[in-house]
């Protein structure tokens, strides 16, 4: 939408909501993940919308919007074989991680940051599974 065209603040949330729901309903789908091309379009989709400035001030002031989203990816994780939807999901987190830098809050919670640390550590495991042995 054009910025001369924004709809009211009420329904962008009302929107973003929708979206979340939606991507994250699909997500924990497991008939989803028959088509990879399915699943790649959510992703997509959960990243575009996280990388908003309205998901950063949701994001910054719901907490557990974001251990929602970090379980989910944590999930899709270890569902998705190794390939680079594996990086697609990396990098949703990462940007989660971001939405939270920019809130005005000093620290991040536990909870989140120990999500956080589980979601980067499926990531290498699955891609250097190795590292699984001297752990």
């Amino acid at each position: 939408l054009t910025p001369s065209i924004a709809p009211p603040t009420d329904e962008r949330h009302d929107t973003f909501h929708l979206i979340l729901g939606l991507a994250i309903q699909a997500l924990c789908n497991p008939s989803i993940y028959d088509s990879m091309h399915d699943v790649q379009c959510c992703l997509y989709t959960l990243y575009e919308l996280i990388n908003t400035s309205l998901a950063r001030t949701i994001f910054s002031n719901e907490n557990q919007y974001v251990i929602e989203v970090l379980n989910l990816l944590h999930r899709v994780l270890l569902t998705l074989p190794a390939n680079n939807l594996c990086l697609l999901t990396l990098k949703i987190a990462i940007s989660v991680a971001k939405c939270l830098e920019t809130s005005e809050k000093s620290h991040i919670d536990g909870g989140i940051s120990d999500t956080l640390l589980v979601v980067a550590a499926c990531y290498l495991f699955k891609f250097i599974p190795r590292l699984s042995d001297q752990v």
